[in-house]
C-alpha cells in the first residue's frame, strides 16, 4: 500500500488522532486496585487504541516507519516473560539514527502479575530487571506499577537501591496499584520511599503504595519527634492519593520541613521563625477511608483522629474525593450505632475550608445520612458521585440518587453541578431510569 500522496506528518497527524485518547498520560487517580484500573472505561479505551496502533503498522512498511516513535510512547508489560525482550527492543534505535526507542517512552505500565511466587531471591531478581527497564527511559513522565507481590517488604531494605528509584528524574506521576486490599501483599519500607520521593523532584501526580513504618519511625511518631523524611519540598505536586499507615493517622511525610529564620530582607510584620511547607501546590486529594470495624474503635476510645494530611494541608484544597472500599457495607461497622468514616466529614468541614469540589466514591448501600452526618461543607460547588462496586443492583442507586436529591441539597447549600464520574453508573442510571425515577425523594433547598 503506498501512501505516496500524502506527506509523512500528515500520516503521522492522522495516526496520532486515531490512537490517542484523553489523559492517556495522566491515569487516575481513584483506581485503587487493579480490577478497578483494569475495568475503567478510559484505561480500555487507552488498550484497545495501543492495539489499533500495533495494527496500523502491520499494514505496509511505509505506515510501520510512520507509527514506530506512536508506539514507543506508551509501553504496557503484562507479562514479565516479555521483559527481556521489552527490554532489549527499547535499546535499539529508532530506525538508523542515534535516538534509542526508549528515549520515546513517556509513559510505563507495568501490569504483569507475579510469577515468582513467594521467593525473595526472585523477585530481587525481578525487580533488578525492572530497575534497568526504567534507566532506559529518559523522557518518562508516568509509571503504573500493578502490585501483586506477597512478599515482606523488609527483604527491599537489604536488595539494595528501590527499584523506583532508577526511574528519570522527568518523572511526573506515579501510580502503585495494589492487586486488591490486601494486607499480605508487599508494603514499601518507609524510608525506601522517602528515598524516592527526594529523587523525583517533578512529581506532579503521587499514588503511594502502602507503607510499612520500621519500629524506630513508630516509637518517634509516639512519643513526637518524628520529622519528615523529604530533603526538600515537592513544590510541583499538585494531586495525590491518602493512604495511611498507621494507627494514629500520622504521616512524617506531610510534616513541615525544618525551621528557618524569615529573610531580613524581605519585609515582614514580625520576625518569627517559619517552617517550610513541604507540599505548597498541593490541590486535590484522593482520601481512601480505612476501614475501621469495632475492635479499632475501641482501640481509639471512639474518636477517629485526624489525619496529618488534611490538619496541615487541608486550608489548601479545593478538590477532595472520598473513597470507601467495595467489598465493606458502609453501615457494617459501626460502632455505638454510628458508621466510623462520618466522623471523617466534620474534620473535612474544619479543615478543608476552600473546599470547592466533593467526591464521594461509594458502595451506597446504607441510609442516604450514612455518608455525611449532620456535616455542612458551605464552599462546596461540584459533587462528584461514583458506586465503587462493579455489580449492578438497583438499590444502591436509588440510595445513591435519593442522597443527591435529599442530603447533598441539604448539607452542600452552594451545590451547582452534579457527575457522575464512571460511564457504568450512567449507563445503569439510563437504562433503568423509570424504576429509579419512581424511587426518588423530592427536596426543597431551605
Amino acid at each position: 500500500m503506498s501512501s505516496t500522496t500524502f506527506p509523512a506528518e500528515l500520516w503521522e497527524l492522522i495516526f496520532r488522532t486515531a490512537t490517542s485518547t484523553p489523559g492517556s498520560l495522566t491515569p487516575p487517580l481513584e483506581n485503587f486496585h487493579y480490577h478497578y484500573f483494569a475495568a475503567d472505561p478510559g484505561e480500555r479505551r487507552a488498550r484497545r487504541a495501543l492495539e489499533t496502533g500495533w495494527c496500523l503498522a502491520k499494514v505496509c512498511k511505509e505506515w510501520r516507519n510512520i507509527m514506530r516513535p506512536l508506539l514507543f510512547e506508551h509501553v504496557v508489560l503484562e507479562d514479565f516473560g516479555a521483559l527481556e525482550s521489552l527490554t532489549k527492543s527499547l535499546e535499539k534505535p529508532v530506525f538508523d539514527n542515534v535516538v534509542l526507542q526508549g528515549e520515546l517512552v513517556q509513559r510505563l505500565d507495568i501490569v504483569a502479575r507475579n510469577d515468582r511466587g513467594s521467593d525473595p531471591e526472585g523477585i530481587r531478581d525481578l525487580f533488578s530487571k525492572i530497575s534497568h527497564l526504567l534507566s532506559l527511559l529518559p523522557q518518562l513522565k508516568v509509571v503504573l506499577f500493578h502490585n501483586s507481590f506477597r512478599v515482606d517488604g523488609n527483604w527491599l531494605s537489604s536488595a539494595g537501591p528501590f527499584f523506583l528509584n532508577s526511574a528519570s528524574d522527568t518523572l511526573e506521576s506515579i501510580a502503585w496499584i495494589d492487586d486488591d486490599k490486601d494486607w499480605t501483599l508487599m508494603k514499601v519500607p518507609f524510608f525506601l520511599w522517602a528515598s524516592f520521593l527526594n529523587s523525583h523532584p517533578n512529581l506532579k501526580s503521587i499514588h503511594p503504595p502502602h507503607v510499612k513504618a520500621e519500629k524506630e519511625l513508630l516509637w518517634k511518631i509516639c512519643d513526637g519527634e518524628a520529622q519528615t523524611p523529604l530533603s526538600k519540598p515537592l513544590a510541583k505536586v499538585t494531586r495525590l492519593v491518602l493512604r495511611i499507615f498507621h494507627g494514629t493517622h500520622t504521616d512524617p511525610i506531610f510534616f513541615p520541613g525544618p525551621t528557618h529564620d524569615h529573610d531580613p530582607n524581605v519585609s515582614s510584620d514580625s520576625n518569627a521563625s517559619f517552617k517550610e511547607d513541604m507540599f505548597p501546590k498541593l490541590r486535590h486529594v484522593t482520601f481512601e477511608f480505612c476501614i475501621l470495624g469495632p475492635m479499632a474503635m475501641e482501640m481509639l476510645d471512639g474518636v477517629v483522629p485526624t489525619p496529618t494530611l488534611l490538619e496541615l494541608h487541608g486550608h489548601k484544597l479545593t478538590s477532595l474525593h472520598c473513597v470507601f472500599h467495595k467489598t465493606a457495607d458502609e453501615d457494617f461497622l459501626e460502632y455505638n450505632d454510628v458508621p466510623p468514616q462520618t466522623q471523617f466529614f466534620p474534620m473535612i468541614a474544619r479543615h478543608c475550608v476552600n473546599l470547592e469540589e466533593l467526591g464521594l466514591y461509594f458502595n451506597w448501600k446504607s441510609v442516604p445520612s450514612t455518608y455525611i452526618g449532620n456535616s455542612t461543607l458551605p464552599t462546596v460547588k461540584r459533587l462528584k458521585i461514583r458506586r465503587m462496586n462493579r455489580h449492578f443492583k438497583i438499590e444502591p442507586y436509588k440510595i445513591m440518587l435519593n442522597f443527591v436529591a435529599e442530603m447533598a441539597i441539604l448539607r452542600l447549600p452552594r451545590l451547582e453541578e452534579v457527575v457522575f464520574v464512571c460511564e457504568r453508573d450512567t449507563r445503569y442510571i439510563q437504562r433503568y431510569k423509570e424504576e429509579l425515577r419512581e424511587e426518588l425523594v423530592s427536596v426543597q433547598r431551605r
